[in-house]
């Protein structure tokens, strides 16, 4: 398990070495809230000119969290419906990700 990585972890990677032996993957991530697994998620699946279709209907946080990502150069739309016509509707070729 712990035994076979390289070196001894960080005592705050420990936890992610552990799961990562668990689950039998070479890595894990962990993060200390879900907007801050949405934020990473995002910024790493978009690039420069992509764009997020994001329901108002969502935690307001997230929300909140959306109007940020224009710094990243990441075109958001938000949609006061989460009905499929609404959000397809707003949905292109640069579009990655969709939350609803």
């Amino acid at each position: 398990m712990l035994e076979s990585f390289p070196s001894m972890p960080l005592p705050l990677s420990i936890p992610e070495y552990r799961i990562a032996a668990l689950e039998g993957g070479s890595a894990a991530v962990a993060f200390s809230s879900g907007i801050a697994v949405i934020f990473n998620t995002t910024i790493s699946i978009c690039q420069d000119s992509d764009n997020i279709i994001s329901t108002t209907l969502l935690y307001i946080c997230s929300v909140n969290m959306f109007k940020v990502t224009p710094r990243f150069f990441i075109n958001v739309h938000i949609v006061n419906s989460d009905n499929v016509e609404d959000l397809a509707a707003k949905s292109d070729h640069k579009t990655k990700t969709v939350f609803v």
